[in-house]
């Protein structure tokens, strides 16, 4: 299984999994944008914050079906969280990503409690 290493914590196509409905949540507040320029992603381009939340879900079940990786999936949401300002920083979005996972993971555990 493919991971990668964020900030030393290691992310998998199944962490993906669990921290996309709160990716989705926080990308869903996007009024604007800075449209994309990199060629590297050709595959999910946006020009504003309507054709990026389409060009977010795909690069997603790309990321989660292993059609792009995990690492090139952090960078892409990463590239999306500040350039729309939703982190203003590299360290306060991979704190951010971290909790979500950490959050999605405690959900997880405790589903059949409840």
């Amino acid at each position: 299984m493919p991971v990668v290493l964020v900030k030393s914590k290691i992310f998998s196509k199944k962490d993906i999994e669990l921290i996309y409905p709160f990716l989705l949540e926080r990308i869903n507040e996007v009024e604007h944008i800075l449209p994309t320029s990199r060629i590297r992603w050709s595959g999910h381009p946006y020009r504003n914050a309507e054709t990026m939340r389409p060009a977010f879900v795909k690069a997603s079940t790309d990321a989660i079906d292993g059609k792009i990786t995990v690492k090139d999936y952090i960078n892409y949401v990463r590239i999306i969280f500040i350039s729309s300002s939703l982190s203003p920083s590299d360290s306060e979005f991979y704190s951010e990503i971290k909790e979500k996972r950490q959050l999605a993971e405690y959900i997880e555990a405790n589903k059949n409690e409840v």
